[in-house]
């Protein structure tokens, strides 16, 4: 997702929200059997002196930090 003329703790918060809400979701499959999800974030904020594909970069390697601590969780970007 793209936040644009949110700072960062507005993006993590809505991140978190999202996050949430996914890991509480049971979707049932055709088979009958319940289905979770969960989701891991990077966030990383942009401006005027990052790039996006810095940014982009940055979460992307965040999203990974999130999945290596146990998955379901978010990282920011330093």
């Amino acid at each position: 997702m793209l936040f644009c003329g949110v700072n960062l703790e507005k993006a993590q918060e809505a991140c978190e929200r999202v996050r949430a809400q996914l890991a509480a979701a049971i979707v049932e499959a055709p088979s009958g059997e319940e289905v979770r999800t969960t989701v891991s974030v990077g966030l990383a904020a942009a401006g005027a002196t990052t790039t996006l594909e810095n940014a982009l970069q940055a979460a992307d390697a965040a999203l990974y930090r999130a999945k290596d601590r146990g998955r379901n969780r978010l990282a920011i970007a330093a």
